[in-house]
This record gives structure tokens, C-alpha cells and sequence, in this order.
């Protein structure tokens, strides 16, 4: 049984479907590429002056790892749920995302929540509190829906995932996104709390989860199902190829790697910067 196909249809008639392409660079390539697409994308004005921020996600999954096996098995329908937050200390605006994928096209429906009360939309029974949050009747679907998701598939807590991104926008077209994401690292969370704490986290983005004879950066590229034609002049000019890198199931394969290792040093494995 699909667990994530039966909605797709009403669900991209509610939300604009967008495409998300993934490359693998080194870092030696970041600041030939920003000079690239400098003629066509800026620093995204939200990150004003630093240029980069701190992403926090903490995953949600069934028991047997359903989403984790769907998108390793590049299910045509597949779904994630997170609670994001941002900044290194976890003191960003709270989110809850769910993201629906068909085949190239996604669909990702987002609601922030208040930072202290977001647990409400996940723990069983509290879902009517969270009316005092007063959402409008758009954003409230949203946490009924993934409330829903949560209590329907007995979703669980598994990991928080973080990273450094870069991003930069469209000057033309706003809705073109290109991310550099870096410093992927994750720690095992059996509860819904996101872990603040960096010295925590378990480094993602060594060689060999790349495949690769060094660690990699993780290049994403989202549109609006029409790809630009710069886009494919940068792709051809640096030889870029989509590759899948899926952050939480790259997680999960690290976190679970690293139960079955006998360690003697004291996680001196840690990603550092």
C-alpha cells in the first residue's frame, strides 16, 4: 500500500508544485559558481548581512522507517515531515513542513508555529489546545494536517538533522532558489526536541557517504517546473550531474553505522569547522 499517493492530486490543485534538482560539488567550486550565477541570482535578502545560516530539522518517521525506505527506493510518492528551526542555538522561527514528492515535482506545505507551544500539533490529544494559537483557516489545515500525518501512521521522533546553507535567489524570477548546503551533521533525538547543542552531532558528509574520494557539498537547485536557460549553461559549463543525496536518510544511515562501531576515542570523528 502507497501511503503517500492517495492525496496528490488534491493536494497540488492547493500548492504549487516545484522541482528540485540536486548536485554533488567540492568546495574548491563554491566561489566559481557564485560568480556564475552572480548575473542572475542575489544573497536572499533574508539572511541580510551573514550570507549564511544554521538549519535544524528534526525528522519524524513510522517505526519501521516507511518515508526513510520510500525515498531510498525513489518511491514515485513520497513524503517527509519536519519541525524546523534555524540559527545555532535553535532560536529561530518554529516551522512544521510536510513535503510531498511526485516523481521530479514536489509539493512542500509550511506553517510557523509558536516556539514554545509547537508540540501541541504532534502529541497526542493536544491538537485543540493549539486553537488558541488563532491561525487563519489556511494555515491551520496545514497542522491539522500534519497532526493528522503524525497520529495516522504513528509517526516517532528520529533524528535532527543540521547544515550551513548559502542561499541566493532570482533577480528576474524570485521563485528560482540555488542553496550551498555544507557541514551536514546529525544526532539522534528519541523525543520531539531540537537538539541546540553542536558538539552533539555526528558528522554526514564524510567521502564515503558521497561515494567520493573527498567530503562533498550539496548544490540544490528549485524552480517552478520550468527549468532556466542559465541553469543549464552553469550545469554543462561545470559538468554537474544530478545525484540524489537525501539528508535525513543519510543521517540515519550514519546514526545507525555508528551504534554497531566499538568507539575508543571519544567520537573523535566529529565533523569540525
Amino acid at each position: 500500500m502507497n501511503l503517500f499517493a492517495s492525496t496528490s492530486a488534491q493536494l497540488f490543485k492547493r500548492h504549487k508544485p516545484r522541482c528540485e534538482y540536486k548536485y554533488q560539488i567540492v568546495a574548491s567550486q563554491i566561489p566559481l559558481i557564485k560568480q556564475a550565477i552572480a548575473p542572475y541570482c542575489q544573497v536572499d535578502p533574508f539572511v541580510a548581512g551573514a550570507g549564511r545560516y544554521t538549519i535544524t530539522s528534526l525528522y519524524l518517521d513510522t517505526p519501521r522507517r516507511d518515508l526513510y525506505w520510500a525515498t531510498e527506493n525513489q518511491r514515485h510518492s513520497r513524503m517527509k515531515l519536519r519541525i524546523r528551526t534555524y540559527g545555532e542555538q535553535c532560536q529561530g522561527p518554529v516551522f512544521l513542513e510536510i513535503k510531498r514528492r511526485f516523481g521530479d515535482a514536489q509539493s512542500k506545505s509550511r506553517v510557523q508555529v509558536p516556539r514554545d507551544e509547537w508540540r501541541m500539533a504532534v502529541e497526542p490529544g493536544r491538537l485543540q489546545e493549539a486553537r488558541s494559537w488563532g491561525l487563519d483557516a489556511k494555515k491551520w489545515s496545514v497542522v491539522e494536517d500534519f497532526s493528522a500525518q503524525v497520529g495516522g501512521w504513528g509517526l516517532e521522533p528520529v533524528c535532527c538533522v543540521r547544515y550551513d546553507r548559502d542561499p541566493y535567489v532570482g533577480v528576474l524570477n524570485p521563485d528560482v532558489r540555488i542553496t550551498f548546503d555544507q557541514a551536514i551533521r546529525t544526532v539522534a533525538s528519541h523525543d520531539y526536541h531540537l537538539h541546540a547543542e553542536d558538539r552533539d552531532y555526528l558528522p554526514v558528509d564524510y567521502p564515503f557517504a558521497f561515494d567520493a574520494p573527498e567530503p562533498r557539498l550539496v548544490l540544490e537547485v528549485k524552480f517552478n517546473m520550468r527549468y532556466p536557460i542559465w541553469l543549464i549553461d552553469l550545469v554543462r559549463d561545470f559538468n554537474l550531474k544530478r545525484e540524489a543525496f537525501a539528508k535525513y536518510c543519510r543521517s540515519v544511515d550514519r546514526l545507525e553505522g555508528d551504534q554497531l562501531r566499538h568507539r575508543t576515542d571519544e567520537r573523535a570523528s566529529r565533523w569540525e569547522p
